[in-house]
């Protein structure tokens, strides 16, 4: 196995597909994660020569790369994505879209410092399928939970292909999807709504997942079952449901109803 755990995508088809599902986003500059050997890269730099950034860990693929494209055809950067601060590196940047076949072991960081980022615009990411299947999930799915949610509430999602093992080399032991992310503009959190409060909330009802969502909150947020049923009744939910069988709105019901409660 390569060093990084990496895994290169050769499926010239797939690469080609997941260039051109950015064609219709609205952005100044286009960031490739992980462009390893550069099969994804062809194509974005034959459709946005003038908008395409590369960022890649891997030394040797940097080297590869220039060799292929030409040293000073477009810029890399040389660095682990998760280690760089997005507003010092893009402050010259509107908006910016992300693209790539993110490493398993980092996809779902990858995807919450992405979407976070106040200047994203949209991204095309290829996940393992057990984790597209668990962004793209909705209520009363066994998949929904968290990177549901999180997902969700900040953009609008969809499937884009599947990628089986044998589109790789070395060939890993799952399969892939590629899903589309665009960037919601309606989103509930302009409501006065605190994003770093609302998803605490999220990951502590799902904390414990196969418990009533009373349980799940009273063990993970340490507070009595008692104050608990108050903001339940309040938010009108029922508390001997699973957390996976509420929406997006109930959850914001329950949001509303703890800040009331803490007034």
């Amino acid at each position: 196995m390569p060093k990084y755990s990496q895994v290169f995508l050769k499926n010239d088809y797939t690469a080609l597909r997941i260039a051109e599902s950015v064609n219709d986003f609205d952005c100044d500059l286009i960031v490739e994660i992980g462009p390893g050997k550069g099969v994804l890269t062809k194509h974005l730099i034959k459709a946005y020569p003038k908008k395409l950034l590369l960022v890649e860990i891997d030394g040797r693929m940097v080297d590869c790369l220039k060799a292929k494209f030409g040293a000073d055809a477009l810029p890399i950067i040389n660095a682990d994505f998760m280690r760089l601060d997005l507003s010092e590196v893009f402050v010259k940047n509107k908006k910016i879209v992300f693209i790539g076949n993110l490493p398993y072991h980092c996809a779902t960081a990858i995807l919450e410092k992405a979407l976070l980022f106040d200047k994203f615009g949209g991204a095309s990411f290829m996940f393992q399928k057990e984790m597209a299947r668990r962004i793209a999930a909705r209520p009363n799915d066994k998949e929904y939970g968290y990177f549901s949610i999180f997902s969700q509430i900040l953009s609008e999602t969809f499937t884009l292909i599947d990628a089986p093992k044998s589109d790789f080399s070395p060939v890993p032991k799952v399969d892939s999807r590629v899903i589309v992310f665009k960037k919601k503009e309606d989103s509930f959190l302009e409501e006065g709504v605190s994003l770093k409060k609302f998803l605490s909330l999220i990951k502590s009802s799902f904390s414990h997942r196969r418990k009533t969502i009373l349980n799940s909150l009273s063990i993970s947020m340490g507070l009595d079952k008692e104050r608990l049923l108050k903001v339940f009744e309040k938010a009108q939910i029922g508390h001997r449901i699973r957390p996976q069988n509420l929406s997006i709105e109930d959850f914001k019901r329950l949001y509303d109803a703890f800040e009331n409660k803490k007034t």
